[in-house]
């Protein structure tokens, strides 16, 4: 006997933000994900991971590919999909539902988009709950809603940046070209065709294989590295804006501010200050102070 498809709805209630907030939050159990009849497309970005069963995503560019419990995939408003269990079979899944101004301008770049095969979450227990969580804002988030959208995009940035080792069998081309671009050293960034000739492989071919292995393409990877980057120096030490620049290669500081506001929604002035201004006590614990 088939038991009951049940629905458990998170109250999240965040007033509007135009660079981005939660919508929605549901965990169903029972369910059948959106079924096979037809592609549908949301208005929200979604991030969907399997609690229990197995089961099948498809989408309008061609993607078509197993997904299982601990397995975590990304829809979007831009790309037609489909997705549920086979045969007749039900499963579980916490699906959670965003949008806003900075997930647009990370889809445009192709930070935001879905993969060739799901993320796999290990442990699952780890990020089961870190996603859950998000789903219940504490009370300084729900005063202030831009503390709960920063913790939204420290989650999908740890998501991303926790999948390249885990790659099956990973080629030794995309070892060689995952190898130049995350370095201590990132004053002068690896350029595409730099990476390719390194690798071995043809620019065009260079670009859709590390897209297809990783998700993104490689100048987005490499924007990505540098942006993580500068979060960590920003909440780590106390170089001037003008250092951090510097040594990730950017011209001036002008130009690393628009980037990093591009990417995060703040400023690194602002990202700064609010750090700070959550973690009080950062200044005078720091061991990595610069003059200024």
């Amino acid at each position: 006997m088939n038991r009951a498809c049940t629905h458990q709805f998170f109250d999240l209630n965040l007033p509007l933000n135009p660079l981005g907030r939660i919508e929605s939050g549901v965990i169903i159990r029972n369910g059948t994900g959106t079924g096979f009849s037809r592609m549908r497309r949301w208005a929200q970005y979604q991030l969907v991971l399997i609690l229990e069963g197995e089961g099948v995503y498809r989408d309008s560019e061609g993607r078509d590919f197993a997904v299982k419990k601990g397995d975590l995939f990304v829809t979007t408003p831009h790309v037609a999909h489909q997705y549920g269990p086979q045969d007749g079979k039900v499963w579980d899944e916490l699906a959670i539902g965003f949008c806003g101004k900075l997930f647009d301008l990370w889809q445009q770049t192709g930070l935001l988009h879905p993969l060739e095969k799901p993320y796999i979450l290990t442990p699952f227990e780890k990020w089961y709950r870190e996603l859950r969580e998000l789903l219940v804002p504490n009370r300084l988030e729900r005063q202030q809603p831009i503390r709960h959208l920063i913790r939204l995009q420290t989650l999908l940035e740890d998501l991303a940046f926790d999948q390249p080792a885990k790659v099956a069998h990973q080629p030794e081309w995309l070892a060689t070209a995952l190898g130049m671009i995350d370095t201590p050293d990132l004053t002068r960034p690896p350029t595409v065709n730099e990476l390719a000739e390194a690798c071995g492989l043809g620019v065009h071919t260079f670009r859709r294989e590390f897209a297809r292995h990783t998700g993104v393409g490689p100048v987005a990877y490499v924007h990505r590295i540098r942006m993580e980057r500068a979060r960590s120096l920003l909440t780590s030490t106390d170089l001037p804006i003008k250092v951090i620049a510097q040594q990730l290669g950017f011209s001036d500081a002008f130009h690393f501010s628009s980037a990093f506001k591009k990417y995060a929604g703040w400023s690194p002035r602002s990202f700064k200050e609010e750090f700070l201004r959550v973690n009080p006590h950062f200044g005078a614990n720091n061991d990595n102070s610069h003059p200024a």
